[in-house]
């Protein structure tokens, strides 16, 4: 570890030893991004400069460094210029990243609207009929591949929420694999070099042209035919700019892409996590299952959402799935201003960024942080009580618009699936792959179930 002083507000600074001449730490993070987060936390602190390719990047960890990373206005720690050149190829021009300020605030906006309240509880019933027909044709008892099923389930949920039930019918295996072709361009090479002539990027390319294709169809019919939808096309279709003026289609698809990302990838692979976590700690599972069986014979008239509201115990561990295997484990801004932080100051045009996969480990936060304890975001013990220590979803003011969908979505998943089968863990390893930006487990990711007998 060395601490370099030739540029102005670098000093001392420490700046983590290795890399290329070229390109900086890349292959390392490349070749696993959790590790090379780790490695740069244990031999730097708290703040630690590395390099990848040729950009200049400042890691900083604790509850405070993310306080003052997400805290930070627009016009100093720029989210949009951080994640433009990666997501613009993928949600299209003139969406979220690529508009200026104020557009983007607006869209964010009309995508909240589309999130609020009473769609939310609508939306819970609808993920609750999806799951009941993913599994309707799983025999007596069996086993499965649980992260491939909810990666199918999560789409088809994600389909149905977001376009209707009639796209939903009509979803075919093309749909999926121009999601997977689409999700697949956004990998940590994308961030730095989103155009190189790579299969990878041409596909996703490919993909998003016919998505855009399918979708804007879609819109087009609903919007000349003036029947209202359930969905947040719907919402969209009915979103207007603060100037009067309405999405227009591209707009739209380039919106829904950008829910369906949120809404998919990361929740599959966090409800795998949670299930895995469960089977692995039945104790905590018997404590989930008793809270289940009581709300449910205490509130059987009432919808998924309304009903799970009062479901701590799984939302307990759900929350300390997402501590130890967080949806996204690196999250960066670019500085349009200089950076002040603990003394040290961070100049225009370098990357700030904000790590779960640190700092959901840190032992001066959270007690024996690598075992899975639920109880720690109890109210008798509350080791999530400063709002920047978990940090899964963001925090503050970019805390993740669609954060409450994603918990209606784990939790309506795994009580529909416990009220219908008892599941024990398989005998996979069920270790993270942690070679991409959202860790699932190394596959096969096999769970046994075996269905419950009628009362």
């Amino acid at each position: 570890m060395t601490g370099e002083t030739t540029l102005r507000g670098w000093k001392a600074i420490p700046k983590l030893d290795g890399g290329g001449l070229l390109l900086g730490h890349f292959s390392e993070y490349n070749g696993g991004m959790w590790q090379f987060l780790q490695r740069a936390y244990a031999e730097g602190g708290p703040i630690v400069r590395f390099r990848l390719a040729q950009n200049d990047m400042v890691l900083i960890s604790g509850p405070e460094a993310s306080e003052a990373f997400f805290r930070a206005p627009e016009d100093q720690l720029s989210n949009r210029e951080a994640y433009k050149k990666s997501q613009t190829p993928v949600f299209g021009p003139g969406i979220i990243f690529d508009v200026p300020l104020e557009t983007h605030m607006e869209q964010l906006q009309m995508m909240v609207g589309a999130l609020k309240p009473q769609a939310l509880r609508r939306y819970g019933d609808q993920i609750a009929a999806e799951t009941r027909r993913a599994v309707a044709d799983w025999g007596e008892e069996g086993e499965v591949d649980f992260l491939d099923f909810m990666g199918q389930l999560a789409l088809y949920a994600s389909a149905r929420t977001l376009l209707g039930q009639s796209f939903r019918d009509d979803t075919t295996d093309e749909f999926a694999a121009l999601y997977h072709d689409l999700e697949a361009g956004v990998n940590p090479l994308s961030y730095f070099f989103p155009n190189l002539p790579l299969p990878v990027f041409r596909r996703r390319d490919r993909a998003r042209e016919r998505l855009v294709e399918l979708i804007g169809r879609m819109a087009t019919r609903r919007r000349t035919s003036g029947e209202p939808g359930d969905d947040m096309l719907q919402g969209l279709i009915e979103a207007r700019y603060q100037d009067g003026r309405a999405l227009d289609d591209e707009e739209i698809v380039g919106l829904l892409l950008f829910l369906l990302f949120a809404g998919h990838h990361s929740t599959s692979v966090a409800t795998t996590w949670t299930m895995i976590e469960l089977l692995r700690h039945p104790g905590y599972l018997a404590r989930v299952e008793a809270e289940r069986v009581h709300l449910q014979n205490d509130h059987a008239t009432e919808g998924y959402a309304d009903l799970l509201r009062g479901a701590e115990q799984l939302n307990r561990g759900i929350q300390e799935s997402l501590r130890l295997h967080p949806p996204l484990i690196m999250m960066m801004r670019k500085v349009m201003r200089p950076f002040r932080y603990g003394g040290y100051e961070i100049p225009v045009g370098k990357f700030v960024v904000q790590s779960p996969a640190v700092g959901h480990f840190l032992k001066e936060v959270w007690e024996d942080p690598e075992r899975f304890d639920p109880d720690r975001f109890g109210p008798d013990r509350r080791e999530d009580d400063n709002p920047f220590a978990f940090t899964a979803f963001g925090g503050g003011k970019h805390k993740c618009i669609g954060m409450n969908f994603a918990y209606i979505q784990m939790k309506v998943i795994l009580s529909t699936l416990f009220s219908q089968f008892e599941f024990e863990i398989g005998e996979d390893e069920y270790e993270p792959a942690r070679d991409s930006l959202i860790i699932a487990p190394v596959q096969p990711c096999r769970i046994r179930y075996r269905r419950r007998r009628a009362a």
